[in-house]
């Protein structure tokens, strides 16, 4: 018996406790490991799933740069 208890049936039981028999909608683990989570990494491959702390781009260009425009809009310049 399968996961639905069908006598030679196809359905399986992913690692979520999902139990059909579609494996194109199985979870999947996230950056963090954890099945069926949503951890992503961001641009400075810092893996969470809080996006109002990913890192961003400095003056620049560079993720998680610190160069901030100067007085003068220059970037990284010393006022």
């Amino acid at each position: 018996m399968d996961c639905n208890g069908v006598c030679n049936g196809a359905s399986l039981e992913d690692n979520c406790g999902e139990c059909d028999d579609n494996p194109d909608n199985d979870c999947e683990q996230d950056c963090a490991g954890e099945w069926g989570g949503d951890a992503v990494n961001d641009n400075c491959n810092t893996c969470d799933s809080d996006s109002s702390n990913d890192c961003e781009q400095d003056c620049a260009g560079e993720w998680g740069g610190s160069l901030v425009d100067d007085e003068c809009d220059i970037c990284g310049g010393d006022n």
